[in-house]
């Protein structure tokens, strides 16, 4: 897109080619900023004001998990604690 844009530029035959790419250059600059500033206020959201769960809530989550799989998995954990200790 904008290589496509500079050869327009470029190959417009333009006497003020020098203006126009000052004003391209410019414009594209504005649009960049505008971009990164609104990708900053997206982060800065996701960051500070999302809700998110406490640290305490995940570990007893973990903590179920894995009583879960002891539970289901018993008889293969008896059978290899039987066969190979």
């Amino acid at each position: 897109m904008y290589v496509r844009e500079i050869e327009e530029l470029k190959f417009s035959m333009d006497p003020d080619f020098e203006a126009r790419m000052v004003k391209w250059r410019t414009a594209k600059r504005t649009e960049q900023t505008q971009r990164l500033l609104h990708a900053a206020l997206c982060e800065s959201w996701s960051t500070y004001w999302v809700y998110r769960r406490t640290r305490e809530f995940n570990t007893v989550i973990i903590a179920f998990l894995i009583v879960l799989l002891i539970v289901l998995w018993r008889d293969n954990i008896y059978r290899w604690l039987y066969l190979y200790c």
